[in-house]
């Protein structure tokens, strides 16, 4: 997914996390320009791991942070699964 060309922000949601579900999202949205990616999903849990321990329900990507943001399914607890979320800068 890529928010080439958008003038507004883009809404991603993505469906619950599976293991092995992958998504990776190209951001190259210019700073300043409400070009910011976001990113949640269908379900209303916190399913994000993204950079700390603790689970987050949405992700924010800052249209200055040029680069891929993969979010790569796994299971996080014996009955839990969740999106873990790899930030690669350019």
């Amino acid at each position: 997914v890529s928010n080439q060309g958008s003038a507004v922000v883009l809404e991603l949601e993505l469906p619950d996390p599976l293991p092995g579900l992958r998504y990776q999202v190209l951001q190259i949205g210019t700073g300043g320009t409400g070009q910011d990616v976001n990113v949640s999903t269908i379900g209303a849990g916190n399913d994000f791991i993204d950079g700390t321990e603790d689970l987050g329900s949405a992700v924010a990507i800052d249209a200055a942070n040029f680069g891929i943001t993969e979010f790569v399914g796994v299971r996080s607890t014996a009955t839990l699964y969740s999106y873990a979320v790899n930030r690669m800068q350019s």
